[in-house]
């Protein structure tokens, strides 16, 4: 079964609605830790280049322990 979630979360996005779309993509990757594609959404959900960062550590973090 396909999870609609990142599509959600991506019109979210382009829609603005940062908050909303990061509450999605936070259940998603709880259960998708690999995913890149909804890591790469999730960062989009944060503003500055340092938070974003911390999202792609974290990510790492993750996936190699």
């Amino acid at each position: 079964m396909a999870d609609n979630r990142l599509e959600i979360a991506k019109n979210l996005l382009k829609r603005g609605k940062v908050k909303e779309a990061r509450q999605i993509l936070e259940g998603f990757l709880k259960e998708n830790r690999a995913h890149t594609y909804g890591w790469r959404l999730y960062a989009e959900t944060w503003s500055s280049v340092e938070d974003k960062r911390k999202v792609w550590g974290y990510r790492a973090n993750k996936l190699f322990k």
